[in-house]
């Protein structure tokens, strides 16, 4: 699927946030508030462990969807967290010692509660893809983790993403902020989703159908997928990454004081998936989910 080129409009969210309820700073209330005032359309509250509810009425044209981040498991450096969205129960920790899960239970009690898991950032756990290659249900990772990245510079999972699209189809890459603190870790990084409207439904289905992009700032316009290259509209930009199989891909870059708007990227004939990796003049980054390409022999 190219988002691209689905019908819809662009709706911008975070799906990874703490409350007073966990370990956040603001009320459930007031973060709500604070992402409906700087031009989010929608947030998931994932308290760890806990499933949190709001009974006051939302800001107009804004969604809550209803979020939870388990964390447990052990690897050889540290454990494993998982964000569940979407789901429509409480998750209780039956076992006490977190560190008694492994990381498929952890997964399967988010899809028990039927919801969506991800994969939270790897970078900060210490987790490879050999950690994860071999859990069922997942369908994507965090990318980009503002917190992680201010805190301790490891908010980054793009090596981890790579890794393991290298090796399995439809893993989806998503920029989150995983606000604590206000003024610190919010607003760095979010997915922009392409939905026929601004409804619950349908931005919880184009999720899961990844249609939607990961931004820290740069805006991916459109991307259109030729037979030998790649056309990526874009804000103005420094850089685009056409990142693929191993060995294979294209970086292209802007003259000195010139930026990239409407860009060429070379598709190698050997390329059977790719990504697109857009960086500004600052150093903040957009990422498009993987395309497959089906070749002709």
């Amino acid at each position: 699927m190219n988002p691209f080129k689905e019908d819809g409009n662009w709706y911008r969210g975070n799906i990874h946030s703490h409350t007073t309820n966990s370990d956040g700073w603001l009320s459930p209330e007031n973060l709500v508030k604070a992402y409906s005032v700087s031009g989010y359309h929608f947030l998931s509250i994932t308290d760890h462990w806990k499933l949190t509810v709001i009974n006051s009425q939302l800001p107009k044209d804004f969604i809550l969807i209803p979020g939870i981040e388990l964390h447990g498991g052990r690897t050889e450096v540290g454990d494993l967290h998982f964000l569940g969205i979407d789901i429509n129960k409480p998750i209780e920790n039956k076992k006490g010692n977190l560190d008694l899960y492994s990381p498929q239970e952890l997964v399967d009690l988010i899809l028990e509660a039927n919801g969506v898991p991800i994969l939270a950032h790897p970078s900060w756990n210490g987790v490879t893809f050999a950690d994860i290659i071999s859990i069922k249900g997942l369908i994507g990772i965090e990318v980009y983790n503002t917190g992680c990245d201010k805190e301790i510079a490891r908010g980054f999972g793009e090596i981890q993403w790579d890794d393991l699209i290298a090796r399995r189809e439809k893993f989806y890459g998503f920029a989150v902020d995983d606000c604590h603190r206000i003024s610190y870790d919010t607003f760095g990084g979010w997915i922009w989703v392409k939905a026929k409207e601004l409804s619950y439904s349908s931005i919880i289905s184009s999720i899961k159908n990844g249609n939607f992009y990961s931004s820290m700032g740069p805006i991916i316009k459109d991307i259109e997928v030729h037979k030998d290259y790649v056309q990526i509209s874009s804000s103005p930009v420094r850089r685009i990454n056409l990142i693929g199989n191993p060995r294979y891909g294209c970086s292209v870059f802007s003259r000195e004081n010139e930026y990239l708007t409407e860009t060429k990227v070379p598709l190698r004939s050997e390329i059977t998936y790719f990504r697109i990796e857009i960086v500004d003049s600052s150093g903040r980054k957009a990422w498009s989910n993987p395309f497959y390409i089906m070749r002709k022999d």
